[in-house]
């Protein structure tokens, strides 16, 4: 799969944040719902293809599976699909128990949401502690890229701010 090549520097959460894909509703807006669906059901079959247990999704189950990432997971890039399916295939979401099934699907999509806005959720405190003090935050920050003359011009507009 093309997709798989193409993203193989994309090995975690903060890889996929990185690499900044698309997210399932712009391509959904750009190309079309049918589009979206097609690529997802592409995913879904790769991971059942390179899965080694004996109850398999049928047709209508990967139907419904991609159907149900787009409705509930629409927010998950590309970059996102590809970290999910590769942690499935390396077992991180735990054993298949010879099936694979919409329901274990859906679990690694929202265990890996949870992950992900974790993630973000720590970005987050980790900016409030640079804005909440100055002298350790923003001053540390952008020392090797501003001058002392930009550092004082900051200075003088927060103050009269």
């Amino acid at each position: 799969m093309e997709a798989v090549k193409s993203l193989r520097d994309v090995k975690s959460i903060d890889d996929s944040i990185a690499a900044r894909t698309p997210q399932m509703s712009l391509i959904k807006r750009v190309k079309g719902e049918k589009y979206v669906l097609g690529h997802l059901k592409l995913w879904i079959i790769y991971l059942q293809g390179n899965l080694n247990v004996k109850n398999k999704l049928t047709e209508d189950m990967i139907d419904l599976a991609a159907q149900t990432i787009l409705d509930d997971f629409w927010w998950i890039t590309i970059s996102d699909i590809k970290t999910i399916v590769t942690d499935a295939l390396m077992g991180r979401y735990g054993d298949f128990y010879e099936s694979l099934s919409i329901p274990k699907l859906i679990s690694w999509f929202d265990s890996y949401s949870k992950m992900k806005f974790a993630r973000f959720s720590e970005g987050a405190m980790s900016d409030h502690g640079y804005t909440k003090n100055d002298e350790a935050g923003w001053r540390e920050r952008t020392r090797n890229h501003l001058t002392d003359k930009d550092l004082n011009e900051i200075d003088k507009w927060m103050k009269n701010s």
